[in-house]
């Protein structure tokens, strides 16, 4: 993104808005391919909620930029944080009576901690064989993290199919703040409002075409739709 540091943040957050609503469509058609997914209508309904996470992670990231050589840190970001907000996912989905509150208050948290986590890396990234050896550190205790979850908390097989989703949702929503992609010739709130309506209506209709076992073949995506 470094060739974007002329642009307007304006122009770079729209651009941002744009490409992680996509991201967040492309996660649900991921969803559908995968053995035992949900259905195409509900995989594309939920890849739409979806966008309430992936493109406000994109157009921040994309707004603020990042250090140039720190084209792994999104997906580093991303696996850093997937089992802390694994936990924290189960967490709100255990107290939380409101799925709707709970779902908007991960994507909140979810889109800051993962935002942090690939500035981190990037910065890293960007240092000397000190930064270097804390990109390796990182990816391990994203490693650590991950294996801690599946078996200290005694995972079945819909924390494995979570946990894959979170990481697969997150990484998404941060690579698409490093898809090249010219700034589009709309105002950063037409953008934004568009993203909106992108994640609203799939919300309406991941709550339309869900099915009962939805929850088992797409926990993370049901949850973040607010269905299940």
């Amino acid at each position: 993104m470094s060739d974007e540091g002329a642009t307007p943040i304006a122009d770079r957050a729209a651009a941002g808005l744009l490409a992680g609503t996509a991201a967040g469509l492309a996660a649900g058609a991921l969803a559908a391919l995968r053995p035992g997914g949900p259905s195409w209508a509900e995989a594309m309904a939920l890849g739409a909620a979806a966008a309430t996470v992936t493109a406000p992670l994109a157009a921040g990231l994309r707004a603020l930029g990042a250090p140039s050589g720190a084209g792994w840190a999104p997906l580093e970001g991303a696996w850093l944080t997937a089992a802390p907000l694994g936990v924290f996912g189960a967490l709100l989905a255990a107290k939380t009576h409101h799925r709707p509150l709970g779902a908007a208050t991960f994507a909140l948290v979810g889109a800051a901690v993962v935002g942090a986590a690939v500035w981190l890396c990037a910065r890293l990234h960007a240092g000397d064989g000190v930064g270097r050896a804390g990109v390796w550190a990182a990816r391990a205790i994203g490693a650590a993290g991950a294996v801690w979850l599946l078996t200290r908390l005694d995972a079945g097989e819909a924390a494995r199919v979570g946990l894959v989703e979170a990481t697969v949702l997150l990484a998404l929503g941060a690579l698409a703040a490093r898809v090249p992609l010219a700034s589009p010739r709309v105002p950063w709130l037409a953008a934004a409002a568009g993203a909106l309506a992108v994640g609203v209506g799939g919300r309406l209709a991941a709550a339309a075409v869900a099915s009962p076992a939805l929850i088992e073949r797409a926990p993370v995506l049901a949850w973040v739709a607010g269905v299940g």
